[in-house]
């Protein structure tokens, strides 16, 4: 009885610590990339994977990295909830009619969403107008579009700030370099 009260305290212990240490972060991070800003929601998905973790994580001290591990039971907390709200949605507009459906203002697309629709065609294009990248490139790429800063991307990668800063100074420079080469070829063929 004594181990098991050892284990539950050093769990306990663990949980505690990452909790102090993450919270902020995991909330910021969600509130940008899940919520769509609102923080409310985004502390109580990640206040909803804080108790799951400590339920069923039977040996944290095997978790090599809290904050990426606790990020991941956070979007999957926010995705099973919103696959719930949204079945639930979906099944009470099953049985309307095409008109009453589209008479619900909820269902109406609002401005917002329409920007929301044109920034992710915008950034569909600049993919398509950058080429064929590496995977260290589209990871740049796509830290970059979702708004992350410096610190952000180096801490997901796991590297220093000023080598991501390089890494992305050398690939815009080759852009760069490509476009220009691409404009010269333009120009020289059409003389």
């Amino acid at each position: 009885m004594d181990g098991t009260a050892n284990l539950s305290t050093a769990n306990a212990t663990f949980w505690e610590h990452a909790y102090m240490e993450n919270f902020p972060t995991l909330c910021a991070r969600a509130s940008r990339q899940l919520t769509k800003g609102n923080l409310d929601d985004a502390q109580e998905a990640v206040s909803e994977a804080f108790t799951r973790v400590m339920r069923y994580a039977v040996r944290p001290e095997m978790i090599e990295n809290p904050l990426s591990y606790l990020w991941t039971v956070v979007k999957r907390v926010w995705t099973t909830q919103k696959v719930s709200e949204d079945k639930a949605i979906v099944e009470s507009l099953d049985y309307m009619s095409a008109d009453a459906v589209d008479s619900i203002a909820a269902v109406r697309v609002e401005p917002e969403v329409l920007k929301m629709l044109d920034q992710d065609e915008n950034r569909r294009q600049l993919k398509l107008k950058l080429g064929p990248l590496s995977l260290e490139e589209k990871q740049l790429v796509d830290f970059y579009l979702k708004g992350y800063s410096w610190n952000e991307v180096a801490d997901e990668l796991g590297v220093d700030v000023k080598q991501i800063q390089f890494r992305w100074y050398r690939f815009t420079a080759r852009q760069r370099y490509r476009d220009n080469k691409l404009r010269s070829r333009g120009a020289g063929s059409g003389n």
